[in-house]
């Protein structure tokens, strides 16, 4: 997550394994830290299962 400058907004992003990006089709998703942390939590995409 990067804070976005604009209160407690941050932009999600995802490691394609060359750099840091979109984290969906539609771009850089920007939301509340508290609904992005909600959305990281329940997106499988970003657990790795080892």
């Amino acid at each position: 997550m990067r804070l976005t400058g604009n209160g407690d907004t941050v932009q999600v992003l995802w490691w394609n394994g060359e750099r840091w990006g979109a984290s969906g089709p539609l771009g850089i998703a920007a939301m509340a830290l508290d609904r992005a942390l909600d959305h990281v939590a329940n997106q499988p995409d970003f657990w790795i299962h080892a």
